[in-house]
């Protein structure tokens, strides 16, 4: 085992971890270039090995009262967080040893680790999802720490319960809004016939006199206002408009 420096970390953490020494590059491969998913498996290797060491180094830290160091561990270890995503690599044995390391009344780490378990709490209880390995692993963390189940388990309720609440917010304005432009129409709907109304008994009228202008009978044109939102109605014969 060798101590890496920070200057060899090239993920930026503030110390060093314990890695196993690469074997050298056989001659033979040339310029041969890993496979993907190796690569990715790499990383999420280095990034699990990396949350690992900052939890022990924030539980020596709470063990000797070095206080100034838990925040600074919990840092790294979020930052090292930040560098994959769930599901992380053995991301099992990290709760566990946040769980026995740590004691009950520490909410730092133990916040991280609820916060993730508790929104992807269904996938740790599937197998299809976690592979029967990690499955298991989980079903012996969650079994050894009935506590941290059931705060899991209550902290996805008030998750879920705050969804739903948003959710019937969303529902309930939309609903309100609905309502306004459901009435908005049904006053214009209204207005328009009252209007159409008036105007078809207005036009009836009309056409039963002659016109003041030409002496003829009446035959209406209605035209609309350039200002304003009015109709004008004039005779189609000589032009006389009545407003």
């Amino acid at each position: 085992m060798i101590l890496k420096s920070k200057q060899d970390d090239d993920n930026g953490s503030d110390w060093g971890e314990l890695s196993s020494p690469q074997p050298p590059a056989n001659p033979a491969d040339g310029n041969a270039i890993a496979p993907a998913s190796t690569m990715d498996e790499d990383r999420s290797i280095r990034i699990h090995n990396k949350m690992l060491i900052n939890t022990r180094v924030y539980a020596i830290s709470d063990k000797f009262n070095v206080l100034d160091l838990k925040p600074l561990a919990q840092a790294q270890f979020n930052k090292a967080r930040s560098l994959g995503s769930w599901p992380y690599h053995r991301f099992s044995t990290i709760v566990a040893e946040i769980l026995r390391s740590t004691p009950a009344s520490d909410k730092g780490l133990r916040e991280v680790a609820l916060g993730l378990c508790s929104e992807h709490v269904l996938e740790l209880l599937d197998d299809t999802t976690t592979g029967d390995t990690e499955h298991d692993q989980w079903e012996m963390v969650l079994r050894d720490d009935v506590t941290f189940l059931f705060d899991v388990l209550r902290a996805r309720s008030r998750a879920r319960t705050k969804e739903l609440e948003a959710r019937n917010v969303q529902q309930g304005d939309w609903q309100a809004k609905y309502y306004l432009v459901s009435k908005e129409l049904r006053e214009l709907r209204d207005l328009s016939n009252i209007k159409a109304t008036a105007l078809d008994r207005l036009l009836t009228k009309l056409r039963c006199n002659n016109c003041r202008g030409c002496r003829a009978v009446f035959q209406p044109t209605i035209t609309k206002i350039s200002a304003g939102e009015g109709f004008q109605v004039s005779c189609r014969s000589c032009g006389f408009s009545l407003t």
